[in-house]
Order: C-alpha cells, then sequence, then structure tokens
C-alpha cells in the first residue's frame, strides 16, 4: 500500500514529528514490517506499507491491512491539517 503526502515538506515534518512517529510506530494488521514506512520518494514524501502474503489468499487479511493503513492516513491528515 502507498500514499503520497504531497503537502508535506520538511518544515512541517520537522513541525510535527513527535505526533507522528506515535503515528507511524502503531502496528497494521498483515504487513511484512509490522509499521508503515514514511520516506521521501520522488515527488515528495510518502506511507508505504508492504503486504504480507497472507493478503494474497485472505480477503480478511487484505481487509484488516486495508483498514488499518486507511485509519494511519486518517491520522496523519489529523495531524498535518
Amino acid at each position: 500500500m502507498w500514499s503520497e503526502l504531497t503537502t508535506l515538506n520538511g518544515a512541517t515534518l520537522n513541525n510535527h514529528a513527535e505526533k507522528l512517529l506515535l503515528a507511524l510506530q502503531y502496528p497494521l494488521p498483515s504487513v511484512v514490517t509490522g509499521q508503515a514506512v514514511l520516506g521521501k520518494g520522488l515527488r515528495g514524501y510518502e506511507v508505504k506499507a508492504l503486504l504480507d502474503d497472507t493478503c494474497s489468499g485472505s480477503a480478511t487479511h487484505l481487509q484488516g491491512a486495508l483498514d488499518g493503513f486507511f485509519r494511519l492516513m486518517i491520522s496523519l491528515h489529523g495531524i498535518f491539517k
């Protein structure tokens, strides 16, 4: 799963670093690393989460991962709004 954070810049990141770190440390179900990853891509910052193999064979696992990622993105939106 992947989402661009096109409005995020270095200054905003620094201003909200504590809240951002708290939001990103919560585990996401069916994600290989356990958590989403924030990084800087070619077009700005992005959040990624690599789904584990259980998602390819289980709609329940996939739905749990999607729901967790969606909740994380809603949380990040609230932080940067």
